[in-house]
Parts: structure tokens; C-alpha cells; sequence
């Protein structure tokens, strides 16, 4: 029963009985006969309808020119901008606990009427509805949330009735209101929508419309693909999918879009995402990879294969930092991606491997993968001397000193060079790149300590400090004693270095230095014993007039003259010893 009138009005009714006649009810101002408030009563059934007998008089008076009656079962409302409605049961229940006509209702402005879903039953008021179902109760659902639940079909949609009255005063000026199906949400710049499993669990998790994806703006979405739903937040979407529901918001959600989102290469998302990471940047693991984004580089995507190489040099934190593009496979197998600080290249027979500062800009020169040098077969080994850093690929190598720059060997070059204990051995660090045009097709490079010399298809040997110099002060492979037939041999007799070239010999000893010796004169020492036999080492020579010229060689105990008489061999030598 209506509170007011159960005490005030039945004292204003009896009042009214005992002054006006019984058969003049208190009439709305303007109206003759019956007044709207008893046409309404006897349109329902009268005293046998559902409204039963009246209980007390029409009372008017009320605001917006309005006036009711009590019955037993109910009561009926009337004003001029309502007409007059039968207002019953658990809504006229909740319509009182919300303040009668006085409260954000207002005036009923239809009939209670009953028979819907689950035995429910609704009435609409000037400021909203109330419904109610015998599982639920009565609940008034109003404004922006009422607008959204209508259009999710109201208690024959996914909602189903409200279960709980709306809570406004939300960030934003937002409300929502609990239903069967799910809550509601409002904001003035959002609207109204529902926010269910799966979605909810992780838009909850995130701090609902306080977190970081705000309110929702718009409805959930499902039938993607592998069963997925999603739905989209003012800062964010969250997407359900098969390794759960996870929010992608900002930067990430923007890359991620950019990618093909679910049906692209990275998938579902398989995480949330972390930020604070190196320079501001942030990360998002994926069903295929994962999302990378910093405010100089964007989101880019980085997956398996490049992945592994990435994450070997220490991921953002490493010499690569940020991905600057996405990964490229290309015909063939081979894959690309670009960083920072370099590129991580992968093939199935090579692996994942970075090239990157001096060491990538050099390969970059030789055409990368495409060029002599093919692809990276191993990390870039740094922090050698004079700061060096070495790095393998299938056909050379790349070596980097902050004395000697950086540069590009051959296979045979490089070969050569770790034979000679490379950057720690008499060569030192490359000075140069590898240099042709030599007498018959020869190639060359120099080194801090030497210079490497290929010839065709032939060996590729050394030649190394003042050996070098010698043969450069003859002419080098132009020269009497052309190209080196092989490395240096040192320690020899415990003393000196022998180094043979194709037209003779450069021996070094500690007390002699380098000394040159024709074809002739090699031929005519190594006929005495060389360093073991009466002439011991060479200490000084006399090789002008070419190669089948008469040529004087002083060695330790003796002196030779030798000449050379062309391919049949040397016609001669003599000997003085001292």
C-alpha cells in the first residue's frame, strides 16, 4: 500500500465523507461527469477487475495537476500530459520505493501490463520503465541504460531483466545497472552498452571503466575466427579467443589492426600488454609472435624466424634495440628484419643471426645476402683487440677495428687470416678491402701487418712484416720474385723466417733483416744446405738486370754468383767462402 494515502489520504477521506456527498468525488479542474481517474477504473472492470473496489477518494493536487485513487489491488494515476494509468503490483512497489510521481519517473504513461517473458510484467513512466519478473523483482531501468537495453532487445535479449536498480556517479558522469544477462553501461560520450563473458572477466581485471580501457563503445561481437569475440572499450578492445580474453589497446591495438588483427600473422593475442620498457616502449605476446612499440620506432610485428637472433642480442635492451619494420620471407626460405641497430637475417641452413652498426653497413655495400658475401652464419664475436668484432657469413667475413675500419674478407682471405691467428697474429686487423688487377688476375689486401695475396684459383698466402716490405721493394707479383707459393715458415734453425715465391726466396733474420734471393741464388743455396750447409743465412743481395741476369748473394760465411738461364733452370753458380 502507498504509504502517504495510507495514513494522510484516509484522513482526508474520511474528512470528505463527512462534508461532500459520497457521489461527488473530488474532480480533476475543468472536467464534468466521471472524472479520467474512474473512466479508467470502470474501462478495467470496475469493482470485479483487477483494480478491485476503491479504497479511499481521488485525491488531486499533485504535481503537473495530477490526481490518483487507491484500490484494492492497485491505484490509478492521472494528469494532464499522462492521461490516466493503472499502475499495480511489484511496479507499483518499485515505482514507490523511487519516490512516486515526485521521483525521476514521474507519471506512469502506460498501463502496467504483464504477460511477457518469465511471467514479467512492465509499466513506462515519463523517466524511464519498470519491470519485474517473479525471479528478479521489480527494477526501474531509465535514460541512457534504458535506451541500450531496448536496443539489445530488452528482457527478450541477451539481457534478460534488470536485476538490480542503476548506479549512477561513475566516472565521466557514467551509470550502470545489473541484468540477468550481464551489466550495462553508460557514459554521455560512450552510450550504453552491455559488457558480458568472456569480456567482462578481463575489462574487470583492467579496473573497469577507471582502468585503462574505459568505458565500452560498443556491443560484443563473436563468430570470428576459431570461436573469437571482441568487443571495443574507448581506449582499448578486448579479444577473446583460444588462449583467453586480453585487452590490446593504444599503439599495439593500432600495429596489431595494421597486421590483419585475428587473422593475420600475429593471431589472437596471447597476454597482456607490458609497458616500461626501454626508451617508454611496451610488448604484447601473440598466438604468433608479438607486438614491439616505442614513440621513435611505432609497433612492429617480431616472430619467429627473426625472433631468436633479436632475442640473442638482449631483445630492446640489446645492440638491435626496437624493430624499425616487419619481418620479410622472401622466395626461397630467407627472412629479414630490420632494427635499430641493425637486421636479423635467418635461412633454415644458416639460422637467425644479427648484422649490425659498421659490420651490417659493410655487407649492405657488397648487396647483403644477394652479394659475395651471402648470408650471416654466426653472431658477431666483439670486444676483440683494438675494440675489433668479427662476424662470419657463407662466403667471407666482416672485421671491424676503431684503428683500422671496417672491412670485407674473401673466404680465402679470411681463411688466411685465421691461420695467422687473425686480428692476434702478425696480420693484425684488415686496413683495406680486397683490391685485383694484379699480374695474371691476382687479387690482394692489406693488413695492419701485412698483406693477403690470391691468384686465380691458387693458394692465397700471407706475406708479413719486413718479408713484405722486401718483396715490395722488388716489385711485389711484378717483380723478379712474383707471387708468394706459400705462408712464411719462422723458427727456422731456431733463428730466422723463409718465405717462397714463385721466382725465389725472402729469408729474415734477426742480425740480416729481409733478404731477397733470385730463383738463381735460391737455387744455389739450397744446393750448399741453405741456413745448415757452409753459407749459413743471407745477409745482403744484389738483384738488378731481371730475373736471368748474374746476381751476387752474401751470406754469413761465403758469397754466391748465380745466374738463372730461363725455364731450363739456373746455368750456374759460384761460390767464395770467406
Amino acid at each position: 500500500m502507498r504509504t502517504r494515502w495510507s495514513v494522510a489520504v484516509l484522513g482526508l477521506a474520511l474528512l470528505a465523507a463527512l462534508v461532500l456527498p459520497s457521489s461527488s468525488p473530488v474532480q480533476p479542474s475543468g472536467t464534468d461527469g466521471p472524472s479520467p481517474v474512474q473512466v479508467a477504473h470502470e474501462r478495467s472492470g470496475g469493482p470485479s477487475g483487477p483494480l478491485g473496489s476503491p479504497v479511499a477518494a481521488e485525491q488531486c493536487g499533485l504535481p503537473a495537476g495530477g490526481c490518483f485513487r487507491p484500490f484494492e489491488r492497485g491505484a490509478v494515476y492521472w494528469s494532464p500530459g499522462t492521461g490516466a494509468r493503472i499502475v499495480s503490483g511489484a511496479v507499483r512497489e518499485r515505482w514507490a520505493a523511487q519516490g512516486w510521481e515526485r521521483g525521476p519517473l514521474g507519471y506512469p504513461v502506460t498501463d502496467t501490463t504483464c504477460g511477457l517473458v518469465d511471467d514479467g510484467c512492465y509499466q513506462h513512466f515519463q523517466g524511464g520503465t519498470v519491470m519485474s519478473s517473479p525471479a528478479t523483482g521489480a527494477w526501474a531501468v531509465g535514460g541512457g541504460l534504458r535506451d541500450g537495453w531496448f536496443r539489445a532487445g530488452s528482457e527478450g535479449g541477451p539481457l534478460g531483466y534488470p536485476t538490480t536498480a542503476a548506479v549512477c556517479g561513475l566516472r565521466d558522469g557514467g551509470c550502470f545497472q545489473r541484468f540477468e544477462g550481464g551489466p550495462l553501461y553508460w557514459s554521455p560520450s560512450s552510450g550504453a552498452h552491455a559488457v558480458v563473458p568472456p569480456v567482462w572477466d578481463r575489462w574487470a581485471a583492467s579496473g573497469w571503466e577507471f582502468g585503462s580501457l574505459g568505458y565500452p563503445v560498443g556491443g560484443m561481437g563473436c563468430g570470428l575466427a576459431d570461436g573469437g569475440c571482441y568487443q571495443h572499450f574507448q581506449r582499448g578492445t578486448v579479444m577473446s579467443g583460444p588462449a583467453g580474453a586480453w585487452a590490446v589497446s593504444g599503439e599495439l591495438r593500432d600495429g596489431w589492426f595494421r597486421t590483419g588483427s585475428e587473422r593475420g600473422v600475429l593471431g589472437y593475442p596471447a597476454g597482456a600488454a607490458a609497458c616500461g620498457l626501454r626508451s617508454g616502449g611496451c610488448w604484447q605476446p601473440f598466438e604468433g609472435g608479438a607486438l614491439y612499440w616505442s614513440p621513435a620506432t611505432g609497433a612492429h610485428v617480431v616472430a619467429s624466424p627473426t625472433a631468436e637472433g633479436w632475442a640473442r642480442q638482449g631483445w630492446e635492451n640489446g645492440a638491435l634495440g626496437y624493430p624499425v619494420t616487419e619481418p620479410v620471407c622472401q622466395d626461397g626460405g630467407g627472412c629479414y628484419q630490420h632494427f635499430q641497430g641493425g637486421t636479423v637475417v635467418y635461412t633454415a641452413t644458416t639460422g637467425s643471426w644479427a648484422v649490425g652498426g659498421s659490420v651490417r653497413d659493410a655487407w649492405f655495400r657488397t648487396g647483403s645476402e644477394a652479394g659475395s658475401l651471402g648470408r650471416p652464419i654466426g653472431a658477431a664475436v666483439c670486444g676483440l683487440r683494438d675494440g675489433g668484432c668479427v662476424q662470419r657469413f657463407e662466403r667471407g667475413t666482416i672485421v671491424s677495428a676503431r684503428s683500422a675500419g671496417t672491412h670485407v674478407l674473401s673466404s680465402a682471405v679470411a681463411a688466411s687470416w685465421d691461420r695467422h691467428a687473425a686480428q692476434d697474429g702478425a696480420l693484425g686487423h684488415p686496413v683495406g678491402d680486397m683490391g685485383c688487377g694484379m699480374v695474371n688476375g691476382g687479387c690482394y689486401q692489406h693488413f695492419q701487418g701485412g698483406t693477403v695475396v690470391t691468384r686465380g684459383d691458387h693458394d692465397t698466402w700471407a706475406v708479413t712484416g719486413a718479408i713484405r716490405d722486401e718483396w715490395f721493394a722488388y716489385g711485389s707479383e711484378a717483380g723478379i720474385l712474383s707471387y708468394p707459393t706459400g705462408d712464411a715458415r719462422c723458427g727456422v734453425g731456431g733463428v730466422g723466417c723463409v718465405q717462397d715465391f714463385i721466382f725465389g726466396t725472402v729469408t729474415w733474420t734477426p742480425g740480416a733483416g729481409a733478404v731477397a734471393l733470385s730463383q738463381a741464388l735460391t737455387s744455389a743455396w739450397r744446393s750448399e744446405g741453405q741456413w745448415t750447409g757452409r753459407l749459413g743465412w743471407p745477409v745482403d743481395s744484389r738483384l738488378g738486370g731481371g730475373r736471368e741476369a748474374l746476381h751476387l748473394g752474401v751470406f754469413e760465411h761465403g758469397e754466391v754468383l748465380a745466374s738463372y738461364a730461363g725455364p731450363n733452370g739456373f746455368s750456374g753458380y759460384h761460390v767464395t767462402m770467406y
